[in-house]
C-alpha cells in the first residue's frame, strides 16, 4: 500500500513534507500492528462503503500520534484506493489517559480519606470516652480528700471531752487517705506532663552508669509492701551473667520498670510477679539489657494486644472500669523504651498471665565486668533495702523561704521548724530581695526560691541577691523543671531545685545537703 497523494496538513502531523511521502508505503508512519491489519480493514470494506476507527501513527521523529480515522473506497484513474481522512486526537487520548490516571489516583486518596477519617473518629471516640473516664479518675480521690479532710476538721474542731478513745485512730487513717489519694493524683498530673513532652518531643533522657540489679531490686522493695497486701510474691530472678553496669537514665528506667510491676500486681489475683534481668545482643552487636516483667494473673486478650500501647485506648474498656488507671502508662512506658535505643515487647494469653518486656540500650560493656547470675542476686547490686519513713538529724541555721502560697509557706515552715531550722518568710520576689539586702552582716544559711511570683519573679530575685554579693546556697522550688528553667536558673546563680509538691522526706534531704547537723532528736522524715 503506497501513498498516492497527501494533503500538506496531514503531511505536517507527522512531521514530513507532502513530497517526502508521495509515492512511499503506508507503513512508514502507521504501526505495524495497523499495516498487519488494512487487509482485514479491506474485507470489511468490501461489505460496507466506509470504516470508521482509531489508530496510533508513527511521526517522523519516532512519536505516537493518536489518529481518529474515516476510511472509504475509490477508483482513481482505474485503480482501487483507499481514501483515509483523519483528525489528530492525540491531545484528547492524552488527557482521557491522564483522567484515569487522576481518577485512580482519586479513587485511592478517597480510600484513604475514609481510612483517615474513620481513624480520626476512633480517636476522638477514644478521647472523648479518655475524657470522661478521667475525669472520673481526678474527681474520686479529690472526693475523698475533701472528704477525709473535713471529718479531720471536724474531729479537732470537737472540744476535748466530746472527742472518743477512737477519734484518734479515725483521723490518723483520714491521714493516710488523703495522701494515698494525693499520690495518686501526683501520679496522674506526672502521666499527662510526659505524654504532652513525648508528643511535643521535648523530653529529654541522659546516659549514666547505673546497676541493673541494684535498679530492679530497688522497684521490688519499693512495690513488695503492695504485691504482700494482694498475697502475692515479688521476686527477682537472673538469665544468665549480666553487667554490673550499663548506660541508661535510670530515672525512666525505673518510671517505666514501676509502672509494669503494678500493673502487674494490679491484675494478678494469685501467684506472684517476677522480674527476670537478662543480656540480649540485637541484629548489629549492640549489647541491650532486657527486664521480663512476667506475672500469673488474668492475662490479655488477642484482639486487645494491637490497642494496648496506644493512648486513650483504655478508657472505656470493662478492665479500665475494673480495675482503675487511665491506660496512659503503657503508651509513656514504651516511648521512654524507644528514647533508651528500645522497645516494650509483650506476650499473653488470658487467664494464663502475662509477660512484658524492656529492652533498653546497655551501651558499651567492653569493661564492665560480669555478674553471674548467684552473684547478682546475692549482692543485689550493692542496694540496701530502703524504709518506709527516714529519720534525718536535727539541723541547724537561718532559712529565707520566698513563697507566695501561704498553705505551702505554712507547711514548708512547719516541717523546717521541727527540724530545728529558724525560717523566716518573703511573699514575693521583691520581699526576699530586701530581706537578703537588710541580713548582710548576719547571712542567711539557704535560700528557699519559689520561680512564679507576683512582682517579682523567682529567677530574677536570684539574679538581685547574687548581685547583692550573697555567696550561700539557693535552692529553686519549683513545678516545672525542664531544661530551659534549670539553665535560666543555673545562670542566674541557682545551686538546686526541689520539685513540686514538696515532700517532707525530700524537703528535710536537700536542705540538709547545705545546712550544719545540730544536736537532739532526729525528726521523722515520710509517711508510713
Amino acid at each position: 500500500y503506497r501513498i498516492v497523494d497527501i494533503n500538506p496538513a496531514a503531511a505536517a502531523i507527522h512531521g514530513y513534507e507532502r513530497e517526502e511521502l508521495l509515492g512511499r508505503p503506508i507503513r512508514c508512519f502507521v504501526s505495524s500492528w495497523v499495516y498487519r491489519g488494512l487487509e482485514q480493514v479491506e474485507r470489511r470494506l468490501q461489505r460496507r462503503k466506509a470504516l470508521k476507527a482509531r489508530i496510533d501513527s508513527c511521526t517522523k521523529d519516532g512519536r505516537v500520534r493518536h489518529l481518529r480515522v474515516h476510511v472509504s473506497r475509490l477508483k482513481l484513474e482505474g485503480t482501487n484506493c483507499y481514501l483515509i481522512n483523519f483528525s489528530d486526537c492525540t491531545a484528547e487520548k492524552t488527557g482521557q489517559r491522564q483522567l484515569r490516571r487522576y481518577t485512580q489516583a482519586l479513587r485511592k486518596a478517597n480510600i484513604e480519606l475514609t481510612r483517615s477519617a474513620a481513624e480520626i473518629r476512633r480517636a476522638a471516640e477514644e478521647k472523648s470516652n479518655f475524657l470522661a473516664h478521667i475525669s472520673h479518675e481526678l474527681r474520686s480521690p479529690l472526693t475523698a480528700i475533701i472528704g477525709y479532710a473535713e471529718m479531720i476538721d471536724e474531729a479537732l474542731s470537737e472540744p476535748k471531752n466530746v472527742q472518743g478513745p477512737e477519734s484518734q485512730p479515725k483521723t490518723a487513717e483520714a491521714a493516710k487517705i488523703i495522701y494515698r489519694n494525693g499520690e495518686y493524683l501526683l501520679q496522674l498530673i506526672n502521666d499527662f506532663l510526659d505524654l504532652s513532652k513525648l508528643e511535643a518531643g521535648r523530653l529529654n533522657v541522659e546516659r549514666v552508669a547505673v546497676s541493673p540489679m541494684a535498679l530492679a531490686a530497688e522497684v521490688c522493695d519499693l512495690l513488695r509492701a503492695r504485691a504482700e497486701r494482694r498475697g502475692l510474691k515479688l521476686e527477682l530472678a537472673v538469665d544468665g551473667p549480666i553487667p554490673r553496669t550499663i548506660q541508661t537514665d535510670p530515672l525512666r528506667l525505673r518510671q517505666i520498670l514501676i509502672n509494669l510491676v503494678d500493673n502487674a500486681i494490679k491484675f494478678t489475683h494469685q501467684g506472684g510477679v517476677t522480674i527476670t534481668l537478662a543480656v540480649e545482643n540485637s541484629a548489629g552487636g549492640n549489647p541491650r539489657m532486657a527486664f521480663r516483667v512476667s506475672d500469673t494473673g488474668i492475662g490479655i486478650a488477642a484482639e486487645q494486644l494491637s490497642t494496648l500501647f496506644r493512648p486513650f485506648a483504655q478508657a472505656a474498656t470493662s478492665t479500665s472500669r475494673k480495675f482503675g488507671g487511665t491506660g496512659l502508662g503503657l503508651a509513656i512506658s514504651r516511648r521512654l523504651a524507644e528514647l533508651l535505643g528500645g522497645t516494650i515487647e509483650v506476650e499473653s494469653e488470658p487467664g494464663q498471665g502475662s509477660t512484658f518486656t524492656v529492652i533498653v540500650a546497655a551501651g558499651r560493656l567492653d569493661d564492665v565486668r560480669l555478674l553471674s547470675p548467684e552473684e547478682a542476686l546475692a549482692t543485689r547490686g550493692g542496694l540496701v533495702g530502703s524504709e518506709s519513713k527516714r529519720r534525718f538529724a536535727r539541723l541547724e541555721g537561718r532559712v529565707l523561704l520566698a513563697e507566695d502560697s501561704p498553705d505551702n509557706r505554712r507547711l514548708i515552715r512547719t516541717i523546717l521548724e521541727k527540724a530545728g531550722l529558724e525560717v523566716i518568710e518573703a511573699t514575693d520576689g521583691r520581699k526576699a530581695v530586701a530581706l537578703v539586702a537588710e541580713n548582710r552582716q548576719t547571712p542567711f544559711d539557704l535560700v528557699l526560691m519559689d520561680l512564679q511570683m507576683p512582682h517579682m519573679s523567682g529567677i530574677e530575685a536570684m539574679q538581685r541577691i547574687r548581685a547583692l554579693a550573697y555567696e550561700k546556697p539557693i535552692v529553686a522550688l519549683t513545678a516545672t523543671t525542664t531544661g530551659d528553667i534549670r539553665r535560666r536558673c543555673f545562670d542566674v546563680g541557682c545551686n538546686d531545685f526541689l520539685t513540686k509538691p514538696i515532700r517532707r522526706e525530700y524537703l528535710l534531704e536537700k536542705v540538709a545537703t547545705y545546712l550544719t547537723i545540730g544536736n537532739g532528736e532526729p525528726v521523722a522524715g515520710g509517711v508510713g
